[in-house]
């Protein structure tokens, strides 16, 4: 048996998705596609799609019915852990937009920009921060995403991948329970899926090289995106071989229960089977 660590208890779970609904029909109207090629390469019938909500407000919503969920007040969260790469703001923080929605005012608050991988980062932070014994017991976790004002509608490619949406956790320690974790990156992989912020602009510049020439995203803040090499590199490491090379063999055997976050669109559009293990 591994050894038993303190772990971490998900007490409630709440989301939020907009009323709104795009369907594969009605992306047809906009782009050279069809259900069939939309269906057959990604899975996809319908996504839901923001009709004016920010990105502030879905999560805000899945927080107050996570916090229903596990039974908690405002008063009672000690931080709020919001991850997005589709903030309304540079700066007030999505966190402590939520914060101030749902009455939390005097925790701890920040954002986290992983990605797509933000709620695994954000669920990874929250259980050290529990760890540490230094007064924070309850921590919110809100993974909130618009990712439609970021779409390239005239890109068939990309436009009918992304939606909108909100997951919220309410989390606690747990004593006497096995956790494990592996996070990683590849920062090479940064020029096959990118999203331009502002540009480095000012009164007094007089040199107009461009630095990071590697990230070519000059179309705005739309994503811009190399979806044939991106999903390459995503192929690199497969469930089946993660899950040997990382996950460590005595938490394999001491637990029959596993759990591996991949969104079922990604393990489609990497072309992976049943048989890989998720």
């Amino acid at each position: 048996m591994g050894s038993k660590v303190t772990g971490v208890k998900i007490k409630g779970i709440g989301k939020y998705v907009p009323e709104m609904v795009a369907t594969n029909e009605d992306f047809t109207k906009i782009v050279e596609t069809s259900d069939e090629w939309i269906t057959q390469r990604t899975g996809i019938k319908q996504r839901h799609i923001t009709n004016g909500e920010p990105t502030y407000y879905l999560g805000a919503m899945a927080a107050k019915a996570a916090m229903a969920d596990a039974g908690v007040k405002a008063e009672d969260i000690d931080l709020i852990i919001a991850t997005t790469v589709t903030g309304d703001y540079f700066t007030p923080s999505l966190s402590c937009l939520i914060q101030r929605e749902i009455g939390a005012i005097g925790c701890i608050a920040f954002d986290l920009n992983a990605a797509c991988a933000g709620f695994v980062y954000g669920f990874d932070t929250a259980k050290r921060y529990l760890q540490t014994g230094d007064g924070i017991k309850t921590v919110l976790l809100v993974a909130s995403e618009e990712l439609s004002k970021f779409v390239d509608y005239t890109d068939r490619s990309s436009c009918v991948l992304f939606g909108d949406g909100a997951a919220a956790f309410v989390l606690e320690t747990a004593e006497d329970t096995t956790y494990s974790s592996f996070l990683g990156a590849d920062g090479n992989g940064a020029k096959y899926l990118a999203s331009r912020a502002l540009k480095s602009e000012n009164a007094f510049r007089t040199n107009s090289e461009e630095f990071d020439k590697a990230v070519f995203a000059e179309r705005g803040y739309e994503f811009l995106a190399e979806y044939k090499r991106w999903f390459d590199l995503v192929r690199r490491e497969k469930v089946s071989e993660f899950k040997s090379k990382y996950y460590p063999s005595s938490l394999m055997k001491a637990n029959s229960h596993y759990y591996f976050p991949i969104p079922s669109t990604q393990i489609k559009l990497a072309g992976w089977t049943n048989n890989a293990g998720y």
